[in-house]
């Protein structure tokens, strides 16, 4: 038991605080109404976001309409 938490506690110390670092952000470009206008790729050629606060209602919304209808009604277990 004593090893296990060894281990636990090393490879907590070795991760790294942030997954990707030095990565260029995707750039996006909104108008004034919220419509999206441009977005590209980061030098990298991949989608990278900057890190937000919170999730966007709409992406919530989409995550428990296709994953888990009923999530806010059961305990953590959906039998």
């Amino acid at each position: 038991m004593v090893m296990l938490g060894v281990v636990l506690v090393s490879y907590y110390h070795y991760l790294p605080s942030q997954l990707f670092q030095n990565v260029t952000h995707s750039s996006v470009l909104y108008a004034e109404d919220g419509r999206l206008l441009s977005a590209s790729v980061s030098d990298e050629e991949e989608w990278y976001f900057p890190q937000r606060e919170e999730l966007p209602r709409k992406y919530i919304t989409a995550v428990l309409a296709f994953e888990d209808k009923r999530f806010f009604k059961h305990i953590g277990v959906d039998f």
